[in-house]
């Protein structure tokens, strides 16, 4: 079986629907994806640059992302990598500020068991918040 890695501009096109042609190429790998035809592979680094092109290029809130990212990642025509951890950070992500990077490189240490060396506060917030979402 064929496997292809996504890049992000698919999935960007994919969102977005802005641009026909593109959109259709990549309903057609779907479809085929479906057919178990090929395996179409996203990497947790494009997911991350998908949110980053939707915030900073086209402005989109927080809040749309988040169900954006939630339905790509959800679908089972894609083999997404770390889909358990992304589907975790895309729950934190929509209830605070902290950005998505950031989450998953704590979900990620946590599930390994280790920590973060960081200057960002940002991760006492997600220690807090992971501890009071858990009791």
């Amino acid at each position: 079986m064929n496997h292809i890695y996504i890049d992000t501009n698919v999935i960007v096109r994919f969102i977005i629907k802005d641009n026909k042609q593109q959109n259709q190429k990549t309903r057609e790998y779907i479809a085929l994806s479906q057919q178990k035809k090929v395996v179409l592979t996203i990497l947790t680094e494009i997911i991350l640059e998908v949110e980053y092109v939707l915030r900073k290029t086209y402005k989109i809130p927080r809040e749309d992302i988040t169900k954006s990212l939630e339905s790509v990642v959800e679908m089972s025509y894609f083999h997404v990598m770390d889909r358990d951890i992304l589907k975790q950070a895309l729950v934190i992500y929509k209830s605070c500020t902290v950005d998505l990077v950031d989450i998953i490189l704590f979900l990620k240490a946590k599930k390994a068991g280790a920590d973060v060396l960081s200057f960002d506060k940002d991760f006492g917030k997600l220690r807090k918040y992971i501890r009071l979402s858990s009791k």
